[in-house]
């Protein structure tokens, strides 16, 4: 099939010959065969019909791998298609960062903490979004498709995150960076 593939590439980026008229006639007069049977016809008949419909069967399927897919069929080709998260030490605090598939969605980040830590526990995004804090839990409420970038600040030793979209809840994957 790759064999195929560069065999269409080449051939759509190979020129056409151009042939003189005559062309065939003259290859046939030099060719002089000697006796032509039936059966020989034949053979040469049958070879030249294979060799065309390996010929189109070669630029089509060129033709058909040079069209667009339209963005509707793309699944999961460009982005994960479930919500994922990559957690990442920097130095102000915990960073994860969202790929959240399809919005509007809330974001909720249920927060472990450090033993011996005073409890204390801070979150901000970049894109704006105002996270709720309600003890250990956090909320980011109607992100929309794309990255969300939130970092932890305080008493954080781990984290658990949902996306929640209506009445489904999805369990979000950790990522590693």
């Amino acid at each position: 099939r790759e064999q195929l593939r560069l065999v269409a590439r080449a051939l759509a980026s190979t020129p056409a010959p151009e042939l003189p008229l005559d062309f065939r006639d003259g290859v046939l007069r030099r060719a002089q065969l000697p006796q032509r049977s039936n059966r020989t016809r034949r053979y040469w008949r049958g070879g030249l019909a294979l060799a065309a419909s390996v010929l189109v069967a070669v630029v089509v399927l060129g033709v058909v791998q040079l069209q667009p897919v339209p963005p509707g069929q793309l699944t999961g080709a460009m982005a994960p298609s479930e919500p994922t998260v990559v957690a990442t030490r920097g130095p102000q605090g915990l960073e994860l960062t969202f790929y959240v598939p399809a919005g509007p969605a809330d974001i909720v980040i249920d927060v472990v903490g450090v033993a011996g830590g005073d409890g204390a526990l801070a979150a901000t995004t970049l894109n704006g979004t105002r996270p709720q804090i309600d003890g250990r839990r956090i909320v980011l409420p109607g992100v929309r498709a794309g990255q969300v970038t939130v970092i932890l600040t305080g008493d954080v030793g781990g984290f658990t995150a949902l996306l929640v979209r209506g009445n489904t809840v999805t369990p979000v994957t950790l990522r590693s960076p």
